[in-house]
C-alpha cells in the first residue's frame, strides 16, 4: 500500500483525537465566556480603567525622569 493512503483504523484514531481536542477547546471557551460574564460589571470596568490609567501615568513619569539631564 502506498505511503499516502490512510487506512480506516488510522483515520478513526485521528478523528477521535481531533474530536477530543475540539471538545476540550469548546469547554475552555465556555469557561472563559462564563468568567467574562461574571466580571462584566461597573466596578470591574472602573478598576480596570484606573489600572490602565495609572500604568500609563507611571510610565510617563519614569520616561520623563529618564530623559532629565543633569
Amino acid at each position: 500500500m502506498p505511503d499516502d493512503v490512510v487506512r480506516q483504523n488510522e483515520f478513526v484514531a485521528f478523528e477521535t483525537s481531533v474530536n477530543g481536542k475540539l471538545s476540550t477547546l469548546e469547554t475552555g471557551i465556555a469557561n472563559i465566556w462564563t468568567e467574562v460574564k461574571r466580571i462584566n460589571n461597573r466596578e470591574t470596568w472602573l478598576k480596570g480603567s484606573l489600572v490602565i490609567f495609572g500604568s500609563a501615568l507611571g510610565s510617563g513619569i519614569v520616561q520623563a525622569l529618564q530623559h532629565m539631564h543633569p
